[in-house]
């Protein structure tokens, strides 16, 4: 359970989520960047998905 960062004991299903979950809230996680619109992602999935679902918002829009 996690009690830091205003979690008020948020459980995880398993100790490497809980691992990642410490990381990225004590900004140790590794941050990704979009090379488009630069926001940053704690996740290269995340980035991933927010270029392949079209939120960024520097990519081109088809109709």
């Amino acid at each position: 359970r996690c009690y830091d960062h205003g979690c008020d004991g948020r459980t995880f299903s398993s100790i490497s989520n809980f691992r990642r979950h410490q990381r990225e809230r004590a900004g140790q996680g590794p941050v990704c960047f979009c090379p488009r619109c630069g926001a940053s992602f704690y996740r290269r999935w995340t980035r991933d998905h927010h270029v392949e679902r079209g939120s960024c918002l520097r990519l081109p829009r088809w109709h």
